[in-house]
C-alpha cells in the first residue's frame, strides 16, 4: 500500500468515529421528539377528556336533581311542565331538558315544542329504561335540517326501585365545539370527540360540515383499538400521517371518546430536516476531507518522495552529482531535500578523509571504552573488532565477541532494523543515528553508527527504562485527554484568577462557546451575578485549604442570553511549575432536573388543594347530607303507632329499610373518604376477643335465621391488642358480606390461638370467587355475581373499608374461595394482656312521662322531626331553633328540664354546648345534655369532652338516641 493511500485510510479512518457518533446522535434525538410529541398528544387528551368528564357529570348532577323532584317521581304532568319552566331560565342555553313517561313520550319539556313527541325509540332512552342509569347516547338531529345534538338520559326511578320514565337532556354540538375553541390549541393540532358510533360530536378547529358525521372508513378502527388511553398513527385519504393521542370509551367519558392529532410531518418535520442537513453535512465534509488529503499527499509527500528515490538510486550507482531538486521547498521534504544533497557533497569530500576517520574512530573508541555507552566495531566482513566492557555486559552476557561475525553472534540479526540501518550507514558511508526494539533481548536501543574505510563503529545505550517510562507517560495524558474530551459532563482547568486554561467538548456545548473563545476568559464572567456572592466563599475556603473540594449549583449565562442550571464541583489542583493553586471542575448540566423538580413542586401543590377539597367536602358531607337524612328517620319513627293496616305496615318496613341503606351508604362513602385521609386515628387497647364475637352473634344470628343458613360461632377465651371499634367493624363486613352471599348452608365465625396471634375467620358456602376476581374483590364497588347492581347485595364498599382497617390496624387480611361453593376470610390480631370483661349494660325503654325535654336545632325540618319522636314516647317538649330562644323559653315556664338534646352548629357561629352551659348555669350543673352533630371533625369531640357530654353523629336512628337518651338520665339520678 502506497504512502498516499495509507493517509487517506487513516483520514477515512479518524472520520468514521465522529460521523458514527453524530448520526447516533441524530437517530437519538429524533427519537426523543416523537417521544415527547406522544407524551404531549395523551397530555392534552386527557385534559379535554377531563374537561369532558366534568361537564357530563355536571349534566348528570342536573338530570339527578329533576328526577328526585316529586313532580317528576309522581307523574304529575302539569306541575312537572311548570317546574321546568321555571327553572328554564336558569339552564345554559345550549342544554334543552324532557321528561318521558315509562312508554317515552315527552310529558314536559323546556321546549314547549316537544311536548307529547314519542322519543321512546331512541336508543339513550331505551338505554336507560333498560339500565336503570344514567347514559350517554349517539350524536342525533332534532329535525330534518336542525342542529346536530349529542344526548343524554337519566332513569326516573320510584322508592321500588322501578323505572317510571326518563329524563334527557339534549347538548347543542355548535356550543359544545365553541366550547372547545375558546382552548388555545399548538399549530396542526385537531381535537375531536365522538360517540360509540364513530360520529363527530365536537371538533376543533371548526368544521361545521363534519360535526355530526361518521369518521372516515378505517379511522375510527384505528382509534377505538385500545381500552386505556394511547397513541395511534393514521394516515387518512390525502396520505398526511396524524398521530392521535386518543382517550377511548372505556379509558375515559362513558359513551364519548377524546382524540387530539397533529400532523407527523409538522410535528416530526423539523427534527427530521435537521438530521437530513446534518447527515448530508457529514457527508460532505467527510468528501471534502478526503479530497484535500489525496491532493496533500500527492503534492507534498508522493513527487518529493519520488524525487528522493531517484536521487538515491543514482548515489548508488556512483554518480555523487545528482541532486534532489527540493533544495528550494521550505518544507520538512525540503530540509530532508537539503540533507540529502548536503550527505552527496560530504560523500565527494569523504573519500579523500576516509583513512584518518578511521584512526579517529578507533582512538575515540579507545577513549569511550570506560564509558556507560556500549561501543563496538566489525569490519567489512561484519567481524566484531572491538568492544567495551559496556557492550560486553548488554550483548555478551559479559563475554568477549571479539572476532565472532554479527549473524552468529546474534541470530536472525541480519533481516533487523540494526542490519539495515547499519548496512545504509556502511553502503552510504554516512553516519545514522536510531533507536530500535532488539526482541531477543526484550529492550530498546538508541543506536549512533560511524562509518569508516575499515568497517563501522557502534555506539548504542540501553534505553528500555526511558521508553517505557515515555509509553506510559504517553498513555496517561491519551487516556487523560480521551476522557477530558469525551466525558458526558463538562471539564474545566482554571488557573488561580479563574481564567480558563482548558476546557473540553461537552462544556463548550453546555456554555454554546467555542473552545478558543472560552480559553481566556473567566468563570466570573459567565456565573449568574446571583450566585457569585454563594460560589465565591466556598472558593476562598478552597483556596485557604481548609476544604479540599466543594460543589454548588448556580446558574450560568449562554452566548445566546439563554440560563442553564449546572452542578460545579470544583477540586485544587496545581498549576504549572509554579506551584499556584488553580482548579479543575466537573459542570454537569442539570436544567432539565430542575424543570423536573418544580413541576413536582407544582404537583405538590395541586395534591394540596386536591386535598383541601377533599376535606371539604368531607365536612359538606358530613353536615349537609346527614341534616336531611336525620328528619327522615325521626319522621319515619314517628309513623309506627299512627300506621295499623298491614298494606302501610308493609310499606314503612320498606321506608325503613331505605332509609337504612342511605345511612350505610352514606357511612359507607364517608368511612371509605376519612380513611384515605388519614383522619381515624386508632386506639389500641387489651380486650378479650369475645367481646366482638358475642356482640356480632346477638347482631346477625337473627339474620341468618331469617334467610334459612346454619350459624355458628366458636369463641375462644384470648385476649386481644386492637382497637375495639374498629376491628368490630372489619369482622361485621365480612360476616355482612358472608350472609349477604349465601343463599344457602352454613356461615361461620371462629376465632383460634395461632402463637402470637389470634385468627378471627368467617367461613360460608356462598357463591365463591372466581380467582380472576380475588385481586380486585377489596376495590371500591367491586361485586362478584352482581352484574345488575344489585342495592339489596350491597354496595360494594364492605371489603374495600375491610383493606383500609386492615392496614391502619396493621391486622393482616388472608382470603380462600373455590368458585361455587364458599369463601374463607382471616384477620390476624396480636395476642394482647389480659384484660377486665366489659360490663353488659341492661337493655333501655323509652318512658318519657312527666319529663320535659329541651330541644334545640336550627333546622326545622330535624327539630320538628326530633320533637315528634321525643312526644310519642311520652315527653313534654321544649323545642327552639337557638340558645337565645330556649332560654326565653325556659324563663317563660316554671319547670325544670330533664334533658337538653342540642345540634352542636348553630346559627351566627354558635354551637350547642353553650345552650347546655346556659341551662346548668340556670337550673344546675346536673342538667343531663346530649350533642347532635353532623360533623366529622375533631372540635365537636372536643368541645364535649370539655363540658362532660356524648355526642351522637348524625344520622342517627330513634333506637341510638333513645340509649343515649336514657343513660344520661340514668347517670344523673
Amino acid at each position: 500500500m502506497s504512502l498516499l493511500h495509507r493517509l487517506l485510510l487513516l483520514v477515512f479512518l479518524a472520520l468514521v468515529p465522529a460521523a458514527v457518533i453524530e448520526i447516533h446522535n441524530e437517530i437519538q434525538l429524533r427519537a426523543a421528539r416523537e417521544a415527547d410529541v406522544r407524551e404531549g398528544l395523551l397530555r392534552l387528551a386527557g385534559l379535554f377528556a377531563g374537561e369532558q368528564e366534568r361537564l357530563v357529570e355536571g349534566i348528570r348532577q342536573i338530570l339527578f336533581g329533576i328526577s328526585q323532584a316529586a313532580v317528576v317521581q309522581e307523574g304529575r304532568v302539569r306541575e312537572c311542565q311548570a317546574y321546568l319552566d321555571r327553572l328554564r331560565p336558569g339552564l345554559p342555553p345550549f342544554l334543552r331538558i324532557g321528561v318521558t313517561d315509562r312508554a317515552g313520550d315527552l310529558r314536559c319539556s323546556s321546549d314547549h315544542e316537544t311536548v307529547g313527541m314519542p322519543v321512546g325509540d331512541r336508543q339513550h332512552v331505551r338505554d336507560a329504561i333498560a339500565g336503570g342509569g344514567f347514559v350517554v347516547g349517539e350524536t342525533i338531529d332534532t329535525r330534518p335540517g336542525g342542529r346536530s345534538v349529542l344526548p343524554m338520559a337519566l332513569a326516573v326511578q320510584d322508592e321500588g326501585g322501578a323505572v317510571t320514565g326518563v329524563v334527557t337532556a339534549l347538548i347543542d354540538l355548535a356550543w359544545l365545539t365553541r366550547l372547545l375553541a375558546q382552548r388555545p390549541l399548538p399549530p396542526d393540532t385537531v381535537v375531536m370527540l365522538f360517540d360509540r358510533r364513530g360520529t363527530v360530536v365536537a371538533r376543533i378547529p371548526e368544521a361545521p360540515r363534519e360535526i355530526g358525521r361518521p369518521l372516515p372508513d378505517g379511522q375510527f378502527e384505528a382509534l377505538t383499538a385500545g381500552r386505556d388511553p394511547f397513541v395511534a398513527e393514521w394516515a387518512p385519504a390525502d396520505g398526511q400521517a396524524r398521530l392521535f393521542g386518543v382517550v377511548p370509551f372505556v379509558g375515559g367519558i362513558p359513551g364519548l371518546g377524546v382524540a387530539v392529532s397533529v400532523g407527523r410531518a409538522h410535528a416530526m418535520g423539523p427534527i427530521e430536516d435537521a438530521m437530513v442537513s446534518a447527515l448530508a453535512v457529514i457527508a460532505v465534509v467527510a468528501a471534502a476531507t478526503l479530497a484535500a488529503a489525496w491532493w496533500g499527499g500527492n503534492r507534498f509527500l508522493r513527487r518529493p518522495a519520488a524525487a528522493l528515490v531517484e536521487a538515491a538510486l543514482r548515489w548508488r550507482g556512483g554518480d555523487l552529482s545528482a541532486r534532489t531538486g527540493l533544495a528550494g521547498e521550505r518544507s520538512e521534504i525540503g530540509t530532508i531535500g537539503r540533507a540529502f544533497d548536503g550527505m552527496a557533497e560530504a560523500l565527494q569530500r569523504q573519500a579523500a578523509l576516509r583513512d584518518e576517520a578511521n584512526a579517529l574512530a578507533h582512538r575515540a573508541a579507545a577513549v569511550l571504552s570506560s564509558t556507560t555507552d556500549g561501543v563496538f566495531e566489525v569490519d567489512r566482513d561484519w567481524k566484531v573488532t572491538f568492544m567495551n566492557d559496556r557492550a560486553r555486559e548488554l550483548l555478551g552476557d559479559g563475554h568477549d565477541l571479539t572476532g565472532h561475525r554479527l549473524e552468529e553472534t546474534f541470530p536472525g540479526a541480519g533481516r533487523s532494523v540494526f542490519a539495515e540501518q547499519f548496512r545504509r550507514a556502511v553502503q552510504g558511508m554516512a553516519t545514522v543515528s536510531f533507536e530500535a526494539f532488539y526482541p531477543p533481548q526484550s529492550a530498546w536501543y538508541a543506536v549512533r553508527a560511524f562509518p569508516s574505510r575499515d568497517g563501522l563503529a557502534v555506539f548504542f545505550q540501553d534505553i528500555t527504562e526511558l521508553r517505557q517510562a515515555e509509553a506510559a507517560r504517553r498513555r496517561s495524558e491519551e487516556r487523560f485527554r480521551a476522557i477530558f474530551e469525551l466525558a458526558a459532563v463538562g471539564i474545566e482547568r482554571l488557573d488561580p484568577a479563574g481564567r480558563y486554561l482548558d476546557v473540553n467538548a461537552k462544556l463548550c456545548a453546555i456554555l454554546g462557546y467555542r473552545r478558543d473563545e472560552l480559553l481566556g476568559m473567566s468563570f466570573l464572567d459567565l456565573t449568574d451575578p446571583d450566585d457569585l456572592q454563594a460560589e465565591q466563599a466556598l472558593l476562598d475556603r478552597l483556596t485557604a485549604g481548609e476544604i479540599p473540594s466543594y460543589a454548588i449549583e448556580k446558574r450560568y449565562r449562554r452566548r445566546d442570553g439563554q440560563v442553564v442550571w449546572v452542578r460545579v464541583t470544583s477540586s485544587r489542583v496545581v498549576v504549572g511549575a509554579t506551584d499556584e493553586i488553580g482548579r479543575i471542575a466537573i459542570v454537569e448540566d442539570i436544567t432539565e432536573r430542575k424543570a423536573m423538580e418544580q413541576e413536582l413542586r407544582s404537583a405538590k401543590d395541586e395534591a394540596e388543594r386536591a386535598n383541601l377539597a377533599k376535606s371539604k367536602f368531607l365536612a359538606a358531607a358530613s353536615h349537609d347530607l346527614r341534616q336531611p337524612l336525620q328528619s327522615l328517620f325521626f319522621f319515619s319513627a314517628s309513623l309506627d303507632p299512627h300506621v295499623r293496616s298491614a298494606a302501610g305496615r308493609e310499606q314503612l318496613r320498606h321506608l325503613h329499610q331505605g332509609l337504612d341503606a342511605m345511612k350505610e351508604l352514606l357511612e359507607s362513602l364517608l368511612d371509605v373518604s376519612r380513611l384515605d385521609a388519614g383522619a381515624v386515628t386508632p386506639t389500641m387497647e387489651d380486650f378479650a376477643v369475645s367481646e366482638i364475637l358475642d356482640s356480632i352473634d346477638a347482631a346477625y344470628a337473627p339474620l341468618a335465621a331469617e334467610k334459612g343458613l346454619l350459624w355458628r360461632v366458636e369463641g375462644c377465651e384470648v385476649p386481644v391488642r386492637s382497637d375495639r371499634l374498629l376491628l368490630g367493624r372489619l369482622v361485621r363486613n365480612l360476616v355482612e358480606n358472608a350472609i349477604r352471599y349465601t343463599d344457602s348452608g352454613t356461615v361461620r365465625l371462629r376465632c383460634r390461638h395461632e402463637g402470637e396471634r389470634v385468627a378471627i375467620e368467617v367461613q360460608d358456602t356462598g357463591i365463591g370467587i372466581p380467582p380472576d376476581h380475588l385481586e380486585r374483590i377489596f376495590e371500591e364497588f367491586h361485586q362478584v355475581g352482581n352484574p345488575e347492581r344489585d342495592r339489596t347485595q350491597g354496595l360494594g364498599l364492605g371489603l374495600a373499608i375491610v383493606r383500609r382497617l386492615s392496614h391502619l390496624l396493621g391486622h393482616p387480611v388472608e382470603v380462600r374461595s373455590i368458585h361455587g361453593r364458599g369463601s374463607a376470610f382471616r384477620v390476624l390480631v396480636p395476642v394482647g394482656q389480659k384484660a377486665m370483661p366489659a360490663a353488659v349494660a341492661e337493655p333501655l325503654r323509652p318512658d318519657g312521662r312527666g319529663r320535659l325535654a329541651v330541644l334545640v336545632d336550627d333546622d326545622a325540618i330535624v327539630l320538628m322531626g326530633l320533637r315528634t319522636v321525643l312526644s310519642e314516647w311520652g315527653y313534654t317538649v321544649l323545642a327552639a331553633d337557638g340558645a337565645d330562644q330556649a332560654m326565653e323559653r325556659l324563663r317563660a315556664q316554671a319547670r325544670r328540664p330533664d334533658i337538653v338534646i342540642a345540634d352542636y352548629r348553630l346559627r351566627e357561629g354558635r354551637v350547642g354546648t353553650e345552650v347546655i352551659r346556659k341551662v346548668r348555669e340556670r337550673y344546675g350543673p346536673e342538667v343531663p345534655g346530649v350533642i347532635l352533630t353532623g360533623e366529622t371533625g375533631t372540635d365537636c369531640l372536643l368541645d364535649a369532652a370539655a363540658h362532660g357530654l356524648p355526642v351522637i353523629h348524625k344520622p342517627v336512628t330513634p333506637r341510638e338516641l333513645c340509649m343515649a337518651v336514657e343513660q344520661q338520665l340514668q347517670a344523673a339520678v
